[in-house]
């Protein structure tokens, strides 16, 4: 997906690690994780698709449930997204700390807030780093 986005964004006249190629990237990647993640009924369909991909099964009968247990997983969104396009692995971080200082390290990895809060899922995953 990342090989067919770049060959579009060059066609148009971006650079790539531009501001502007970021920015489209993230659309991009966003609207293919909706389409995945946010087309199965009602918002607890949504979510419980989202968290038994995730790998969390437990007490996901509600979306209050499935809502806390996405709280307590750490994970960096724009990876995600990007991961889930690209069919790897998700990198899960044991703890808060753990996921700000990768976050950190490469402030590029950084997701633009105002793209997650137009998503309930996201919204749930977003955290302050």
């Amino acid at each position: 997906m990342a090989q067919s986005y770049v060959a579009l964004a060059t066609s148009r006249g971006m650079k790539k690690g531009s501001k502007k190629h970021r920015a489209a990237w993230y659309r991009y990647v966003l609207k293919h994780f909706e389409e995945r993640f946010c087309s199965h009924g009602t918002d607890l369909e949504n979510f419980q698709y989202f968290c038994e991909f995730l790998g969390i099964t437990k007490n996901i009968e509600t979306l209050t449930k499935c809502k806390k247990a996405l709280k307590r997983f750490h994970v960096c969104i724009g990876d995600l997204i990007k991961d889930i396009a690209d069919g790897a692995n998700v990198q899960k971080f044991s703890s808060l700390s753990q996921l700000c200082d990768y976050i950190r390290s490469d402030r590029s990895r950084i997701f633009p807030k105002e793209l997650a809060k137009n998503n309930l899922l996201l919204t749930t995953l977003l955290r302050v780093i």
